[in-house]
């Protein structure tokens, strides 16, 4: 138990630190489409009916939601750079996050952090994360679906020195073959 106790401590503490950032725009609440930059965001809440939240361009985004937050065949998707690992939706009350409509079409592209709000999925699919410290409800056909960590190709510098010994290693072998033939 100390280990869940210490994990539930951790999320009451990010979302408390999340919380705490200055916000960087205005914008009090979202409920049409519209595209966004990075940034930390203070709404009242979020209520996308057939409604799409664009995130555009590489950087952090913080959304730190007092209220509900509902996505009715709504969807929050990335461009330009933006990852599901730098989309942090963290909701500060306790009203609950829904996600309804057909199949998944209600989708949200980061990471939720609902400390002391229920998640319901009822479709919906999530890219990303949900971390919660209430009930969290999936139901059929519903997905969240993590994302893998970027596979970074190690390449290793040539500076010349393979050119140089493979021409010695060439050199070495016309040798022995010269040796072993004469």
């Amino acid at each position: 138990q100390l280990l869940l106790t210490q994990a539930r401590s951790d999320a009451i503490a990010a979302s408390a630190a999340a919380a705490a950032l200055k916000a960087t725009s205005p914008l009090n609440e979202i409920s049409s489409s519209m595209t966004l930059g990075p940034g930390v965001y203070d709404l009242s809440s979020i209520n996308l009916n057939h409604e799409t939240l664009t995130l555009n361009g590489a950087g952090d985004y913080t959304f730190n939601v007092s209220g509900g937050m509902v996505f009715n065949t709504g969807r929050v998707v990335l461009t330009g750079g933006a990852t599901e690992a730098n989309v942090l939706f963290n909701v500060t009350g306790t009203k609950s996050v829904a996600f309804t409509g057909g199949g998944n079409d209600s989708e949200l592209h980061g990471i939720i952090l609902a400390p002391d709000a229920k998640v319901q999925l009822s479709p919906g699919l999530i890219v990303g994360e949900i971390i919660g410290g209430l009930d969290i409800s999936i139901v059929s056909g519903a997905k969240v679906q993590g994302v893998e960590k970027e596979k970074k190709q190690h390449k290793v510098p040539d500076t010349g020195s393979s050119l140089l010994l493979m021409t010695l290693g060439l050199g070495f072998l016309a040798s022995a073959k010269r040796k072993f033939l004469a």
